[in-house]
């Protein structure tokens, strides 16, 4: 017989701790987790949450190449830095496994060539856009975000995450008369190709194009998520390094992985 609830009836579920699930679930079960506040089933697989919660991110993307050194009378451009990107409402399921993608860097452009571009980074459905790597043999005005190289330009856009501030900046170039141009924060600085810096989407530093010196690589990008403490189920890959910050846990990957709500 089919069971008949009306007006203000109610069903009891089972309410119990995280820790307190059953040591071996099996598909069907539901229970309301008193740890996470919400209702949730077994699949079969895995505790699924009959819930969804709101949490923070920063995504920035890597950093594009600096170009090589050309000849006597032309730039050598430093790379784009990777955009970056903020929000403070990316809604989360329970039991849904995010994707995280940390950008590499774009390669540095070797004597003569054009540097490489930057690589995306990922969360979700949330993508940030690599840096451009910068033309061989050109030079150009100040350039941010996922502009391409010349000048070295001032931070992209800044984004925060709970008590984390980063802005990816456009990599240094130098021309063939002598002119030093510095990089945007992240960005390599100067006329030797130095590159971007590890994990801030930093575009590389434009190579010496009198000597024809390589240019340098783009920095890798990052990500961070910001997630209420009362929610927070500890379920990640790729190793990403956690802290808190007030009632928020937050998450820094700087290398790809995954984060199950």
């Amino acid at each position: 017989m089919p069971l008949d609830i009306q007006g203000t009836d109610y069903l009891k579920l089972p309410v119990g701790t995280t820790a307190q699930r059953p040591a071996t679930p099996t598909s069907g079960m539901t229970r309301y987790n008193s740890t996470l506040g919400y209702v949730e089933y077994y699949n079969g697989t895995t505790w699924i949450g009959l819930s969804s919660y709101y949490a923070s991110y920063l995504v920035v993307a890597g950093g594009g190449g600096g170009a090589g050194g050309y000849d006597n009378v032309r730039f050598s451009g430093g790379g784009g830095g990777g955009s970056v990107l903020n929000g403070l409402s990316a809604l989360l399921v329970a039991g849904t496994t995010y994707t995280i993608t940390v950008g590499a860097g774009g390669a540095a452009g070797a004597s003569t060539a054009a540097g490489g571009n930057g690589s995306n980074s990922v969360f979700g459905s949330i993508t940030a856009s690599g840096g451009n790597g910068a033309p061989n043999g050109t030079g150009g005005a100040a350039q941010t975000g996922s502009g391409a190289g010349g000048n070295g330009g001032n931070p992209g856009t800044a984004g925060s995450s709970g008590s984390f501030l980063y802005g990816a900046g456009g990599g240094g170039s130098r021309s063939a008369s002598g002119g030093v141009y510095g990089g945007g924060a992240g960005g390599g600085s100067d006329q030797v190709g130095v590159s971007g810096v590890a994990n801030t989407g930093g575009g590389g530093g434009g190579g010496d194009p009198i000597n024809s010196r390589a240019g340098g690589a783009g920095g890798s990008g990052i990500v961070f998520l910001s997630i209420p403490t009362v929610f927070y189920t500890g379920v990640t890959t790729g190793s990403p390094t956690v802290t808190t910050n007030g009632s928020n846990t937050l998450l820094k990957f700087s290398s790809s992985g995954s984060y199950t709500a």
